[in-house]
């Protein structure tokens, strides 16, 4: 019998649901919304249902010296959550969520969604308040969070990891512990914290449970602007186009303004390309008119309603949606002129390429490329309490910060202790 085997074995023998290949469940399991993933075959799918359930797939994980790949909703488009090998640690039974008012807290399962976190403010009918997380309603939570969290508030509020007020974690010797903003300075526990905010997914074990911080709303009416501005001329992307598009990205925005952009090119379509510009505003309907109108002298009306925008990011994640996602990332400042005008050129050169036309003619193909977030940085307030956390910090060498950058601070690995082969990190 080998190691997977045997570890399958045990676990069931736990009643810890376990799905392998060519069961109906493995194959939903592992479907993926991208089919540059279709291919990937985990040797099993693990579906626990509590802390401790995670814990005894772990435990066997580090004895069995099997790989493990936490998966939340799987919606990383490098395929992060994605297993090639081992096991599947698939966290989408523990999605319960509770919010408290009184704290201006909500406690979230691992697997909870911002679509499902988000209703908790709905159902209460708390108006004036927000929950510092992303804008498509089927991203999971602790994978947001994690990895920093750049959402439609961020340059209101911070990154989505600032809002981190504990964690459950079972780190990779299979201990359950919790940690929190207010741990002992100098402790593991303070600097596992600090490592969850923002230093990736499950590089530090496997987070089960956490509370973020409920953030106010700047308007007194509770509302804030949510639409889209959408352009496609007949004569397509024109030079008009790529002026306004390079007014959005080289604006100073105020932080109340977040704006996420879309060049698209949709052979699936008869228009010729145009821009889809997602607007999210902390503020009013006026103040928002006023803001567009003095640094764009626009008056063009939103398109659509966020309830549009939410349903095709949906449609988008089902996994009968087959669509091939190629993603990279850069990120350059909006005071830089001739970077901006360099790469709006080249995008527009690409959609209207008539060899692009030609070669994918008549074929279901959508070009599309992602601007996240125009015109600004995070929150600065935040920005100075990690700056001063960062000075005050024990956390040693070899760590990242809440982008993913390294960052120097003496010793790393005295507090990570290196698993076996496929394990987890564990806090020594």
């Amino acid at each position: 019998m080998s190691r997977m085997e045997e570890a399958i074995q045990a676990l069931e023998k736990q009643q810890i649901t376990v799905f392998k290949p060519a069961s109906p469940e493995y194959r939903h399991a592992i479907a993926s919304s991208n089919l540059l993933r279709r291919f990937s075959r985990p040797a099993c799918v693990v579906r626990p249902k509590s802390a401790t359930e995670v814990q005894a797939v772990i435990s066997q994980a580090r004895e069995k010296k099997l790989k493990v790949t936490v998966k939340c909703n799987g919606h990383s488009y490098a395929g992060h959550s994605t297993a090639v090998e081992g096991i599947s640690l698939d966290l989408r039974d523990m999605n319960n969520a509770s919010l408290d008012m009184d704290s201006m807290i909500i406690t979230m399962d691992a697997v909870s969604r911002w679509g499902m976190v988000y209703e908790t403010l709905v159902i209460g009918k708390h108006d004036r308040f927000i929950i510092n997380g992303g804008g498509c309603p089927t991203v999971g939570v602790s994978g947001f969070i994690l990895g920093g969290g750049l959402g439609p508030f961020t340059r209101s509020f911070g990154m989505g990891c600032d809002t981190l007020v504990e964690a459950k974690v079972v780190t990779a010797d299979g201990r359950l512990i919790t940690v929190r903003e207010t741990s002992k300075k100098g402790s593991p526990e303070e600097r596992l914290f600090w490592a969850l905010q923002g230093a990736g997914a499950a590089s530090f074990g496997v987070v089960v449970r956490m509370k973020l911080r409920v953030r106010k709303l700047s308007s007194l009416n509770g509302f804030v602007v949510a639409g889209r501005y959408q352009w496609f001329r007949t004569d397509g992307i024109t030079d008009d186009v790529v002026k306004v598009m390079n007014a959005f990205y080289l604006t100073n925005w105020p932080d109340k303004m977040t704006i996420d952009s879309i060049c698209t090119c949709d052979l699936r379509q008869s228009n010729k390309g145009g821009v889809k510009f997602n607007i999210s505003f902390n503020g009013s309907k006026s103040e928002y008119d006023r803001t567009i109108e003095k640094l764009l002298q626009s008056t063009r009306c939103l398109y659509e309603t966020l309830a549009s925008q939410w349903l095709e990011e949906m449609e988008r994640a089902y996994p009968q949606n087959k669509t091939y996602e190629l993603y990279s990332s850069f990120v350059f400042g909006n005071d830089d002129k001739g970077t901006i005008e360099k790469v709006t050129d080249t995008i527009t050169r690409l959609m209207l390429m008539a060899s692009f036309h030609k070669e994918f003619d008549g074929e279901q193909v959508n070009f599309l490329v992602t601007w996240i977030h125009s015109g600004g940085k995070s929150n600065e307030e935040e920005t100075d309490r990690f700056r001063l956390l960062l000075a005050e910090s024990s956390v040693p060498r070899l760590c990242y910060d809440r982008v993913g950058r390294q960052v120097d601070g003496g010793g790393y690995k005295a507090f990570l202790g290196q698993g076996e082969e496929g394990a987890l990190a564990a806090i020594v």
